[in-house]
C-alpha cells in the first residue's frame, strides 16, 4: 500500500466515523461543534497547534431570503394589474434582496432569523524549513 492509499484510507474511514456518530450537520449547531472537536482530536494526535475561532451566525437566513424573494414577485405580479409601479417597486426589492443576499453576500435579513453560535477549528503546521509559501486549506 503506498503512503497516498494509506492517507486515503485514512480519511475514508474519518468521514465514516463522522457521519455515522454525528450525522447531519446544520451550521452553528451542535453536531457541527462536535465534528470540530472530532477533527480538533485527530490533527492534536498529529501533533498540530490547534485554534478555535467562535463567531455569530444567523444559520437559516442565507437561504432564507428564497421565500421571501417569491413572495415579493408574488405580490409583484398581482399587483401588476392595479399599480404598476408599485408592483415594479415590489419587484425591485425581491430582485435586490437575491443580489445583495446571494451575490453579494450582504446580510440584509439576517435579523430576522434566529443567532447561534459556531466555531472555527483550525490547525497550525509548522513548517519544516524556510516558509517560502503559505496554505489554507478550508471546508464546510
Amino acid at each position: 500500500m503506498t503512503l497516498a492509499e494509506s492517507y486515503r484510507d485514512r480519511m475514508f474511514a474519518f468521514l465514516q466515523r463522522a457521519l455515522t456518530e454525528i450525522g447531519p450537520r446544520e451550521s452553528c449547531s451542535p453536531a457541527e461543534r462536535r465534528l470540530g472537536d472530532m477533527v480538533a482530536q485527530t490533527w492534536e494526535e498529529q501533533g498540530h497547534e490547534v485554534r478555535r475561532h467562535e463567531f455569530v451566525c444567523n444559520p437559516r437566513a442565507f437561504l432564507g431570503f428564497i421565500p421571501i424573494s417569491a413572495v415579493l414577485y408574488l405580490v409583484a405580479t398581482i399587483l401588476y394589474w392595479w399599480s404598476p409601479l408599485l408592483s415594479f417597486v415590489i419587484a425591485l426589492a425581491g430582485g435586490l434582496l437575491i443580489l445583495f443576499e446571494l451575490l453579494l453576500y450582504r446580510e440584509l435579513i439576517d435579523p430576522l432569523f434566529p443567532e447561534a453560535r459556531g466555531v472555527n477549528v483550525y490547525a497550525v503546521v509548522p513548517p519544516r524549513g524556510e516558509v517560502r509559501r503559505r496554505v489554507v486549506i478550508s471546508a464546510h
